[in-house]
Parts: C-alpha cells; sequence; structure tokens
C-alpha cells in the first residue's frame, strides 16, 4: 500500500452540495461538517458513503478544547481553553473521512474532511465538560485498520468508536488568546480554576 500525505480542507463538504451558493448558504445555517459522531456515522446521509469509502487518518500533535466552569462568586461559567495531547507522543492518529468537491465555476478539486468523534473519557468528560466528547484518536494498529480499503461495516463501526483511555492522555491550560499567540502552547495558571481531579 502506498500512503499518501495531504493537505485539506478541515470541514467536510458533502456530495449533494453543487454550488458556491448552496455551500455559502449551507455554512450560514450551521450544518456541523467538521466533526462526524460515530454513534451515527454509517446511518448519517451525510457521511456514510464516506466512512464506506473513503477513510483517511488526521495527524496532530494536539487539538484544543474549552473547559467551563463556574468560579466562586461569579455569576455565570468561564470558559478556559486546553491543549490536550497524547502521553510520549509527538504525533497521533484521528480516524477521519474524507470528500472531493469540484467549485463549478473555477474546476478547483477541494479535498474537504471530517474527525470522527465519540463519547469523552474521563479526562475528557471534565475538560469538554459541555459536550464531553472527544476525537476518535487510534493506536497504530486500529490506525492501519482504519486505512484498509476493505472494511465491513461492523469493523467501521468497532474502530470508530474506539475510546482512547484517559491514562494516554495529558491536558494543561493555555492563555485565551492562543489562537493568535507565538507559542499556543505555552502553559498559562487561571487562579480561579481548580485542577483537573481526575484519575489516571
Amino acid at each position: 500500500m502506498i500512503l499518501k500525505l495531504y493537505l485539506h480542507i478541515g470541514e467536510f463538504i458533502p456530495s449533494w452540495i453543487d454550488n458556491v451558493k448552496q455551500l455559502e448558504t449551507a455554512r450560514k445555517q450551521g450544518i456541523p461538517w467538521l466533526n462526524a459522531r460515530s454513534e451515527t456515522l454509517l446511518t448519517s446521509k451525510m457521511f456514510r458513503d464516506a466512512a464506506l469509502n473513503r477513510r483517511c487518518l488526521v495527524l496532530a500533535s494536539h487539538f484544543y478544547e474549552w473547559r467551563h466552569y463556574k468560579p466562586e462568586g461569579a455569576k455565570k461559567e468561564i470558559a478556559y481553553p486546553y491543549a490536550i495531547e497524547v502521553v510520549d507522543a509527538d504525533y497521533f492518529y484521528m480516524a477521519g473521512i474524507y470528500n472531493s468537491y469540484t467549485n463549478p465555476d473555477t474546476g478547483k478539486i477541494l479535498t474537504s474532511f471530517a474527525i470522527i468523534t465519540g463519547p469523552g473519557n474521563e479526562l475528557m468528560e471534565t475538560v469538554h465538560s459541555k459536550k464531553k466528547r472527544q476525537p476518535t484518536i487510534l493506536t497504530e494498529d486500529l490506525a492501519w485498520k482504519w486505512i484498509m480499503e476493505e472494511l465491513e461495516e461492523p469493523e467501521i463501526k468497532q474502530i470508530a468508536s474506539y475510546q482512547l483511555p484517559s491514562e494516554y492522555m495529558t491536558a494543561y491550560t493555555i492563555k485565551k488568546d492562543f489562537k493568535t499567540a507565538a507559542d499556543p502552547l505555552e502553559p498559562f495558571e487561571y487562579e480561579d480554576l481548580p485542577p483537573l481531579d481526575i484519575a489516571v
């Protein structure tokens, strides 16, 4: 098997999008295309065909999530950003699916993708406190299986539903302006935020 590395657009453009106007309208409606839920991956009209025929791996060194917490004396919850990494790993594999879209005006072909997500482990339930979910981070063996061409539906569902345990992940707070910071991964402590209380 020959593996290729591509730079894709970080949103999944479904096959029923025929033109740019449709794409812009769907974006305004807030259709969630970046993530595909493992629970409905094979029953979703948007994602099923890609799950069966166009699976990929999304490589990352970390990802970000927001923990919502109400400090003592505060009137409402405050969102605190976390960087999440896999322990002792320079990068890791997330299960993904992809699709190609041809712009009818320019003829340019765009390859887009979605990341598979599932219920969060103990760590991610605390960090991603609103939705309590996490990306489907795969072991190396599962990653190879995921991109094999011939997988039966039960195997696809099983791999897509894999949950990396808390003990293989680490999370720490970062600055709220991390998206524009020179070092977005620089650790930053918040005095009004208690540490994560989980057993790993």
